[in-house]
């Protein structure tokens, strides 16, 4: 269904503060990358940038922020507002901008003033707040029975929208009409769906970021979900749009008005088409992309530079970053679009550029050519069973590990010459089979879902740009499940139903559990496994939840009927801040990682119980800032305990080891031979393949350059491919890296 109607098809602008003056930029419009169009904006010297609607921004004077006024940035028109001086109600715009929402029904041209159509509503603790522009002399407010916040508002087919995700996930419709005589404003508050959490998200993080844009005939909704800590990094993003079923019909209505609220659901988008989103607080709208122009290209821009179709661009919580999140591999990169601006800023805002130039569609026409499949099929089998064994197994001798497995498949002379993969659990088999294929060695692979969880997506570190999908088993308990966490070849799944229990993606096989509750499991995070459900020890899975004012940790041992919640001791008056990273079984105890450097306990007792603790030290290392650092990990490499630290947008990564006597992290600067895999889901280290020693020595993240993946060469300090030490081909342009979101190592094991 192609999206068309109610969107834009000039890219954005940026509007900036910078020591108290208003600046303007075009990122997506210069030819020059080291360059970006600015423009000053002097009419708005001493004003507060608050919301940006319609091409217009609604503003206060910073000395008297109860004046407030709508600005054209292009064609420098200004209304007055009312004064915002209201009865028993204390708001400032200036301390309390960062909880007030603002939307505006309409452009406010002559019309919209004339009729009184274009009203300004803000949210603000339990009610709202409104007025018409250039209509009414005084504001009016509609107070929340059960003093609800609206996270977020947006107009969809000329109404207002609200979206409350703090207790419950709730959809407002907010009507408003003349009251009559005094014409006056009445607003009318209809809930239109409520949502479970299973419904929106697998896990929970501490902070839910929503957005609500209008799309064609739909209403989108772009959840970020962000972490504690000094940035609260981004840890997931999901896009999502409102439909209507017809329950007797089981069709899907094209707007969310046309039929019984009770039937409303919410649906993942993991295409938007030539579109893209530009997110961000009171500033969220839709456009619609074009090619980049041929002069870009030929000049050699950074993709970074060239706005994108089925792309989100996020502004971040403080809005001091730009986030581009792309829907086609789940990947999100912090990029600096304009690099000739320096931080620090004070406010970001999107605004809808007024171009006049526009550009023409163009009609591609796609000549669709039909096989006859089964001709096809028949005579390419013709074709392989012909060719001699011996020429079958030097071919299979040659291939990857996963294209070896495809490899067999094929037909039936190329399964009986080709020996079947053994069970990785038999060491001596795997072995000769390695040297037979005359394979590197079977490296972990990294392995993310599809939005709709239907397919994986498997990389191979080794081959970087090939990449290899597995299709998920339907059913009720697949159904929206994600992984938590990997060791040896198993997924730890946790699925919408609530249900958790391990997956090989490579044999399809699921071991079911007995669905323990435990009110904590959609909220724990740093999860952590002791061995696999078919070892010979007991199989404890652990969990952490955290708050500022407590820390409690989760165990399940596999088999049993419940979940064990053990609150922290030692905690103090720093709360232990979860990290976005998994735990690790070290020495007969769980260790966590936060996101300062500081480490908990948890080990079980001979009497059921156990014991959890924080401990005192290590804490941060000397040598980073408290506020430089965005992502921590844990793992075990050469009997000791690794931490990593990544540095915020990417710019460093250190590597300390955990000195158990002095009780401190010391740095490392040689891993030597390992390799280290690290992601929020799963880390762990190991050796480098002995024909391939350029692999060692490296840091393996969830994250691309361009298709293939990128690590960090510790010995050179630099981003690179995983051969890219070899070939001196080092990742410059830091822009060019993005993460993949919720994505785990996994070592291939088939048995």
């Amino acid at each position: 269904m192609e999206l068309k109607s109610r969107v834009t098809r000039d890219e954005p602008w940026l509007i900036y503060e910078q020591h108290g003056q208003c600046h303007m930029l075009s990122p997506f419009a210069t030819k020059n990358p080291c360059f970006a169009v600015k423009h000053d904006i002097p009419h708005l010297s001493g004003k507060i940038l608050l919301a940006s609607h319609h091409g217009w921004f609604v503003v206060a004077d910073s000395d008297d922020t109860a004046r407030l006024s709508l600005f054209h940035p292009f064609s420098r028109a200004t209304i007055d507002l009312p004064r915002l001086e209201l009865f028993s109600v204390e708001i400032n715009p200036k301390t309390d901008r960062a909880h007030l929402k603002y939307i505006l029904t309409c452009p406010p041209d002559d019309h919209n003033l004339d009729t009184g159509s274009c009203v300004l509503m803000i949210s603000h603790k339990g009610m709202l707040i409104y007025c018409r522009a250039g209509f009414d002399d005084a504001w009016q407010i509609h107070r929340f029975e059960n003093e609800t916040v609206i996270d977020c508002l947006a107009i969809f087919n000329g109404v207002i929208y609200g979206l409350v995700v703090q207790d419950d996930f709730r959809l407002l419709k907010i009507l408003v009409s003349n009251r009559g005589l005094d014409s006056s404003l009445v607003v009318t508050i209809k809930s239109v769906a409520r949502l479970t959490e299973a419904k929106l998200c697998n896990y929970q993080s501490p902070c839910v970021l929503p957005t609500l844009v209008e799309l064609g005939d739909h209403l989108y909704c772009v959840l970020v979900f962000a972490g504690l800590g000094e940035h609260k990094n981004i840890q997931d993003v999901r896009v999502m749009k409102f439909v209507h079923y017809d329950t007797t019909r089981d069709n899907i209505f094209s707007s969310i008005d046309d039929a019984n609220e009770d039937a409303l659901d919410i649906v993942d988008v993991d295409n938007l088409e030539n579109h893209a989103i530009f997110a961000g607080s009171n500033c969220s709208f839709a456009c619609q992309i074009q090619s980049p122009h041929i002069e870009c290209i030929s000049f050699g821009l950074p993709e970074s530079l060239l706005v994108q179709k089925n792309c989100v661009y996020l502004l971040d919580i403080d809005a001091r970053t730009i986030y581009v999140y792309r829907l086609l591999d789940r990947a999100l990169a912090a990029v600096r679009i304009f690099p000739n601006v320096h931080m620090p800023w004070d406010r970001l805002l999107w605004v809808k550029s007024i171009a006049k130039k526009r550009y023409r569609d163009q009609d591609c026409k796609r000549q669709s050519i039909n096989y006859d499949r089964e001709e096809e099929k028949a005579s390419v089998e013709i074709q392989l069973s012909e060719l001699p064994s011996e020429l079958v197994t030097l071919v299979a001798k040659c291939l990857t590990l996963s294209d070896y497995s495809n490899f067999r498949v094929t037909c039936k002379e190329f399964c009986e010459a080709a020996p079947p993969m053994p069970s990785w659990l038999d060491k001596r088999a795997k072995i000769e089979f390695l040297e037979m294929t005359r394979s590197t060695s079977v490296l972990p692979w990294l392995l993310f879902l599809t939005n709709d969880g239907r397919l994986c997506n498997v990389i191979d570190p080794i081959h970087t740009n090939d990449r290899y999908l597995m299709t998920i088993p339907s059913g009720n308990s697949y159904r929206g499940m994600d992984a938590f966490y990997s060791k040896d070849g198993l997924l730890l799944m946790f699925g919408e139903s609530g249900n958790l229990f391990f997956y090989n993606p490579f044999t399809k096989v699921k071991t079911d559990t007995k669905r323990p509750t435990n009110q904590l499991l959609g909220y724990i995070r740093s999860v952590g496994c002791s061995s696999l459900p078919n070892s010979q020890e007991n199989c404890t899975i652990v969990g952490l939840y955290s708050n500022p004012q407590q820390l409690v940790i989760s165990s399940y041992v596999y088999g049993q009927d419940s979940w064990l919640n053990v609150p922290a001791n030692g905690v103090g008056d720093t709360p232990f801040i979860a990290a976005d990273n998994s735990a690790v079984y070290y020495k007969n105890a769980f260790y966590f990682l936060d996101v300062t450097g500081r480490l908990a306990t948890y080990r079980a007792l001979p009497n059921g119980w156990a014991k959890c603790k924080v401990m005192k030290k290590p804490t941060r290392p000397a040598c980073i800032n408290s506020s430089a650092h965005m992502a921590t990990y844990l793992l075990e490499c050469r009997g000791e305990l690794l931490s990593v630290f990544v540095g915020y947008t990417n710019g460093w990564v250190k590597v300390f080891q955990l000195d158990f006597v002095r009780k401190r992290w010391v740095q490392v600067d040689n891993l030597e031979k390992y390799m280290i895999f690290v992601s929020p889901r799963s880390s762990f280290a190991k050796l480098a393949p002995t024909n391939c020693p350029e692999f060692g020595n490296k840091i393996y993240f969830p994250k691309l350059q361009r298709e293939g993946l990128a690590c960090y060469d510790i010995k050179s300090r630099r981003y690179c491919s995983p051969t890219g030490s070899r070939d001196g081909d080092y990742i410059e342009d830091l822009s060019q890296i993005r993460e993949i979101l919720c994505s785990v190592w996994i070592e291939p094991y088939w048995s």
